[in-house]
């Protein structure tokens, strides 16, 4: 093929591409998102940080259910966030779910996960319960190295 012949059916197919790409990309105009959204289709799910957001704020409002029903959530979409773990202990520990909360706190201790229980207020109504106390032992141990270095030169 003679090289004009084929820059052209090079051109061709990079117009083709482009056209292909910026179609598949191109946002649908704002009628036809209006026309979807009262056709009845549901409004997206919230995002992992979405439901942190809502779940400080229903906690700060004092909306303690509302706060654990969220951070269940964000702990379904990311069950080894440590941080989502411990505000949904905190969370159940204030409402009374005793139980639930040595749970998220034990699954903690059992991650490697090492911190002060008792420095967080709604985590120190746990104290009394012997669970709690060797949670305590158990995050102790969490803090004692698990390797030492050696100078190889």
């Amino acid at each position: 093929m003679p090289r004009r012949g084929r820059d052209s059916l090079f051109a061709v197919a990079f117009a083709a591409f482009v056209a292909a790409t910026l179609g598949a990309c191109a946002e649908a105009p704002p009628a036809a998102r209006v026309s979807r959204q009262h056709a009845g289709h549901a409004a997206p799910a919230p995002g992992f940080l979405d439901l942190r957001g809502q779940a400080r704020q229903a906690r700060e409002q004092g909306d303690l259910g509302a706060a654990a029903e969220l951070l269940a959530q964000a702990h379904r979409m990311a069950p080894q966030n440590p941080v989502v773990s411990l505000h949904l202990a905190e969370v159940l520990a204030a409402t009374g779910d005793r139980a639930a909360a040595l749970g998220q706190l034990q699954r903690l201790a059992a991650g490697g996960v090492s911190m002060d229980l008792v420095a967080s207020p709604e985590l120190a109504r746990l104290a009394g319960d012997p669970r709690f106390a060797s949670l305590l032992q158990a995050m102790e141990r969490n803090r004692a190295p698990i390797a030492r270095a050696e100078i190889v030169c």
